[in-house]
């Protein structure tokens, strides 16, 4: 935690000297820490050495070199990693799907992600929030808002915590063809979805400029300075308009 990673290993290498029956904890600590450090081939190291020791590796081992992987931008690695944690007889938490799934959710890869999903309900892994934030954010950057919204009602009927971002990413999706009714729905879903959560202006910000680009793209052009009025004059509380606001 003190990020002294040299003091960290130091003392790694003398339980390992002294004989300590460890268990994979250690090597995930410092694995994790090596990646977020960009130190890929120090993570790699730490993980060859728990295996030459035989300590056994679990599906958090994996899943945290999964990490590392795609902090150093390996995705196919994280997936091969993924199938070896399978092969290997272990079953993978959400955690490591939802690892993918971010991934994917970037690209608009959706093809990969619905896979992603189906390898989730053959190995009967229970989705999390996030799962399903990743699979409604992929299905609306790919253009498929009609899936995407199904998505949306599976995860409310799931009873899971709606995450605003993931709105504000189907929002912008009906934004580029300017459909306006269903932004200003979405929209006050997310203002729901705050409630519960705790307001961020940020999100608040995102989720104004998508309605003025919204408005623009209908040739709503009253609409659109309508939204940046609300902005400019203290509509939103907590929020001030940005250059996205003013250039959209």
């Amino acid at each position: 935690k003190a990020g002294d990673m040299v003091q960290a290993e130091a003392r790694l290498q003398e339980l390992e000297a002294e004989g300590i029956d460890l268990d994979a904890a250690p090597y995930n600590v410092l694995m994790l820490a090596h990646s977020k450090e960009g130190r890929l081939e120090d993570a790699e190291a730490l993980w060859a050495r728990a295996r030459a020791r035989g300590i056994p590796q679990d599906a958090i081992s994996f899943t945290t070199m999964m990490r590392v992987q795609l902090f150093a931008g390996q995705l196919a690695r994280a997936e091969e990693l993924l199938e070896e944690m399978c092969d290997a007889g272990l079953t993978p938490a959400a955690n490591a799907f939802n690892l993918l799934l971010k991934e994917y959710a970037k690209e608009g890869d959706v093809a990969k992600a619905t896979a992603c999903w189906e390898r989730m309900v053959a190995l009967e892994v229970a989705p999390t929030a996030p799962t399903y934030n990743r699979m409604i954010q992929t299905l609306a950057k790919g253009g498929h808002t009609e899936l995407a919204e199904e998505w949306l009602l599976r995860f409310r009927e799931d009873g899971q915590g709606l995450n605003p971002h993931t709105v504000c990413t189907l929002m912008d999706a009906y934004a580029r063809d300017g459909n306006v009714a269903r932004c200003h729905e979405l929209a006050e879903l997310t203002q729901e979805s705050q409630a519960k959560t705790g307001h961020d202006a940020k999100t608040k910000l995102v989720v104004a400029n998508t309605l003025i680009k919204a408005h623009a793209a209908a040739g709503d052009l009253e609409g659109a300075d309508a939204v940046l009025a609300s902005l400019e004059g203290g509509g939103t509380p907590g929020v001030q308009p940005d250059h996205h606001s003013f250039n959209t």
